[in-house]
């Protein structure tokens, strides 16, 4: 499980990063629990067999206007999407 961070596309010079990495089973053909939680500039990814990948830039503590899925493979189905905002 990857966390990237597009490039700006205000800035030409800008390009894709990496910001962190986890390795571990992710079996296709079953369903899975995605829990994505962002708060300022941290992201953490949590799936439902423990995987966990934490990532932290400065760029990130900025509103957000969308969001994308990018996976390997031919299809990914999505169900049960919530999406909540916490307010402190």
């Amino acid at each position: 499980m990857i966390v990237n961070k597009d490039r700006d596309k205000r800035d030409p010079a800008s390009r894709p990063r990496t910001l962190a990495r986890v390795d571990g089973p992710l079996p296709t053909g079953q369903w899975h629990t995605l829990l994505v939680e962002i708060v300022d500039d941290t992201v953490v990814v949590r799936t439902d067999n423990g995987l966990v990948v934490e990532a932290r830039d400065p760029a990130l503590a900025v509103e957000k206007t969308g969001y994308r899925f990018v996976m390997r493979g031919s299809r990914l189905l999505l169900d049960d999407v919530t999406v909540w905002q916490v307010k402190p």
